[in-house]
């Protein structure tokens, strides 16, 4: 058995080896979903849609994505700075998030008309905080292929969130507990991961220089300058998408809309930052050994499209009565949303691992247009649909635009692969 397990690759066993880990992060929201449904409305999963919209517009850009540099940094000692550097830059725009809220509270709320999240606004400058932590913790573990404690970081997260979004809900705390929920998962999760970077070699306890800091900002300014942006793009069309339902239609179909997010969209996610999170460390260390790509990049795809095509045929056929037998009648409606998102995350499934690629290549320039030209698309696809028709319309001219988009992305990135340094 032993022999038989080392002939496998060593990607597929590190990426074997975050999926198993994934699969519980998965399997426990997928767990508790129907359970949070049938004590949940859809205004409330309205709301917490629009926080982790919120969430995940600032956290994209919060860090100048320097965290992501950690891993091409040659040295333990550079990826060290570049892992503080990251943080003290999330830190300062939180803080600056906070007098923001403190000034314009009721305004923003009333701007995305979402006024029942109240007080729970506050919680969000700590949340991306928290969210930053965990990110940089993954990719410095990720650089020193530590994979089981990212794994068992986030079947962490998952068990917290969800445990406490049920037990709130029981208690009746229902405008909040999803959002408190998620706060407590990501607060569990970072401080083991930070417990684990902590043991790679003095990694926080060592020495900062300024000097070296000034460095790297410069050395890695692309990050900041271009790759911030592109990151920011690319979660203002995600996010735009449940603040434009709010804006055209009502609370309970951002809810539904949220549901859909929430069982469909985040297992993708999961199971492809894990196949990210290797192929991003392999086609790092092959590029600095002026390897070619191309081969690694179609047997990548392969194995991505085979996992993923059974899913969503099936998401694409019978969304609605999944939805309807698993979360109750209530939900048919997320099931028909997911019917129409399912080939478009089908797309995103297949290219999310692969985006680290221009980024080693230096084509962070061409990489942005991408993903201005898929922001455009989706939000005047949004509009366009809610303004003839309604959310129907709407989400299906946003997916087409995302297929469309993302294929040509797709098909430069395979471009890039037959270049050396």
């Amino acid at each position: 058995m032993k022999a038989i397990f080392e002939k496998i690759p060593n990607d597929i066993r590190d990426i074997a080896t975050l999926i198993v880990g994934n699969s519980f992060s998965m399997f426990i929201p997928v767990l508790v979903s129907p359970i949070i449904s049938r004590l949940y409305g859809a205004s409330d999963f309205g709301v917490f849609t629009i926080y982790l919209a919120v969430l995940s517009l600032v956290a994209s850009f919060a860090t100048g994505r320097y965290d992501y540099a950690i891993l091409i940094a040659k040295s333990r000692y550079n990826a060290q700075h570049l892992y503080k550097i990251a943080v003290s830059i999330a830190v300062a725009v939180c803080l600056f998030l906070v007098l923001i809220l403190i000034l314009f509270d009721e305004k923003l709320l009333s701007l995305i008309n979402v006024v029942s999240m109240g007080g729970y606004i506050y919680l969000l400058p700590l949340n991306i905080i928290l969210f930053v932590i965990f990110q940089a913790g993954q990719n410095a573990l990720n650089r020193e292929k530590l994979y089981r404690p990212i794994s068992v970081s986030k079947t962490i997260k998952a068990v917290v969130t969800g445990g406490i979004q049920v037990g709130l809900g029981f208690l009746g705390v229902l405008n909040g507990g999803l959002i408190v929920g998620k706060l407590s998962g990501e607060l569990f999760s970072s401080a083991y991961l930070t417990a684990k970077v902590s043991k790679i070699d003095n990694y926080l306890s060592s020495a900062f220089s300024f000097k070296r800091a000034g460095y790297l900002i410069k050395k890695y300014e692309k990050f900041l300058k271009v790759n911030a942006p592109h990151a920011l793009v690319n979660n203002l069309s995600l996010s735009a998408t449940p603040v434009l339902i709010g804006y055209f239609f009502t609370e309970d179909t951002v809810g539904h809309y949220g549901l859909s997010y929430m069982v469909c969209v985040v297992p993708v996610q999961l199971i492809g930052q894990a196949f990210y999170q290797v192929v991003s460390q392999k086609v790092s260390e092959m590029y600095n050994k002026n390897i070619n790509l191309r081969d690694y990049t179609k047997e990548t795809l392969k194995r991505l499209f085979l996992l993923a095509i059974i899913p969503f045929s099936l998401l694409t056929v019978f969304g609605p009565q999944i939805f309807e037998f698993v979360f109750g009648q209530e939900w048919f409606i997320s099931g028909q949303f997911v019917q129409i998102l399912a080939p478009f995350l089908f797309v995103v499934f297949l290219i999310s691992p692969l985006t680290y690629i221009p980024l080693i290549f230096n084509e962070h320039n061409k990489s942005f247009y991408f993903e201005i030209a898929l922001f455009v698309s989706r939000v005047i696809g949004l509009i366009i649909g809610a303004k003839l028709s309604g959310v129907y319309l709407a989400l299906i001219l946003f997916s087409s635009a995302s297929i469309f988009i993302q294929f040509l992305n797709l098909i430069w990135i395979f471009s890039l692969t037959k270049k050396l340094k």
